[in-house]
């Protein structure tokens, strides 16, 4: 498939136009005219991700996080991401980040998808028309859940040893508000939709205790840990799509320790 048709269905996955205004999502590396018959998909794009594209002869990158996130004033294999861009230029790797249009459309309905949580909407709708896209996602269960029952929901289907819970653990709730990524700002954003529970990650103290003096309980599973979903979630979107392209995916390590 041609670089510019396999961009175009990128786009179609998730429109690069609902990106937020302070992203760079996109087509950021190679030529649009080249063929691409090998793809890997990852979440960041670090040394070793690039360097595994490289070995396994992949003809395109594309990751979640973008690698030229800011305007670059150089491109110098001294400097650390001047390295990684001249190593995909240079072994012909061509590079696109699916990053907050990707967010606006799938990942959150995927992490609500695999916690069972209904979908009622976004968390907050994107310019534009179209209500189904936006900001995270809300849901509400037909039941009533404790939120340490939801908490091992997530747990056992993220593989997290633990997550950070602000509130009572032992709570009963039904609407839950869910922003996979770094959602400590938002928390006002998921108060709004009258959400008794807020999952999200990057959590700092002060915005935490906001949803909880506010009878919102806000849980914290990292930014990686609700994230690291994206590689496999968007090649079963390429494969739905009838993409006959070799698609391979990054090994899932998590970039820290818990010691």
């Amino acid at each position: 498939m041609r670089c510019s048709d396999f961009v175009e269905l990128l786009n179609e996955i998730a429109p690069f136009s609902v990106a937020e205004k302070w992203d760079n999502s996109g087509f950021q590396i190679g030529d649009l005219s080249q063929d691409i018959n090998k793809v890997m998909l990852a979440l960041d794009p670090t040394e070793d991700v690039i360097a595994q594209a490289i070995e396994e002869q992949c003809d395109m990158l594309i990751t979640h996080h973008p690698l030229i996130f800011s305007g670059e004033k150089n491109i110098v294999w001294q400097d650390e991401e001047g390295k990684r861009i001249m190593s995909l230029i240079q072994n012909g790797v061509a590079y696109c980040a699916m990053h907050t249009n990707y967010d606006s459309t799938c990942i959150a309905r995927d992490v609500a998808d695999r916690i069972g949580l209904p979908f009622d909407g976004v968390m907050q709708q994107a310019p534009g028309d179209n209500e189904m896209i936006g900001l995270g996602v809300v849901g509400t269960y037909p039941e009533e859940l404790t939120i340490q029952e939801i908490a091992e929901r997530i747990k056992e289907y993220f593989g997290l040893e633990s997550v950070r819970l602000y509130g009572n653990p032992e709570r009963k709730v039904k609407k839950v508000a869910v922003l996979p990524g770094g959602g400590g700002d938002e928390v006002g954003v998921a108060r709004a939709t009258g959400a008794e529970l807020y999952i999200t990650g990057d959590v700092k103290h002060h915005q935490a205790l906001e949803g909880v003096n506010n009878n919102m309980a806000v849980m914290d599973a990292t930014h990686y840990g609700l994230e690291y979903i994206f590689a496999e979630g968007l090649k079963e979107r390429l494969l739905e799509r009838g993409v006959q392209m070799e698609i391979i995916t990054d090994v899932d390590v998590p970039p820290y320790w818990d010691i």
